[in-house]
């Protein structure tokens, strides 16, 4: 059956999800694609496309982190990101996001670079609540994991 809408096409995804779970990437990974390759859903900018998106990267980020796969996981949330809107979501995100980086087995430098990119999503979170010292303290984060990817050690 192929989807009209987003809607259809997560609708879909989440009914075949729940009949054979180990399908789980490929049928949210259709979502993505019906949205990609759909002329009105890829150039569209509503709350409800960008929720529905949203889910379906998370549910994809979320069956990486279920299979270890935590490069995966990261770079799906980092795709997620741009569709989050509020304070508290971008927050959520960014320490689950640096949680996964806690479990996983990255080199320094890889650890580093994810840090300094996930760093500006939980600062843009922190800046739109007016939690200006938690903005703080992951500014001065960032910096240390510039710093380890720059080759630096002044200004740590």
């Amino acid at each position: 059956m192929q989807p009209k809408n987003i809607v259809e096409a997560y609708k879909i995804a989440v009914l075949s999800a729940a009949f054979t779970p180990q399908d789980k990437i490929k049928v949210f990974e259709e979502v993505i694609c019906f949205c990609e390759n759909d002329k009105q859903c890829s150039r569209e900018n509503s709350i409800k496309r960008n929720t529905l998106l949203f889910w379906a990267y998370n549910h994809l980020a979320k069956e990486y982190e279920r299979r270890k796969n935590y490069n995966q996981a990261i770079f799906l949330w980092q795709k997620a990101y741009p569709l989050v809107e509020s304070a508290e979501a971008k927050i959520r995100l960014g320490l689950k996001m640096l949680d996964v980086l806690n479990v996983g087995n990255f080199n320094l430098r890889d650890r580093a670079k994810n840090i300094s990119e996930l760093a500006t999503i939980l600062i843009q979170g922190y800046e739109q609540k007016g939690l200006e010292q938690e903005a703080s303290n992951i500014k001065r984060l960032k910096k240390a994991a510039d710093c380890i990817i720059n080759g630096s050690r002044k200004n740590f």
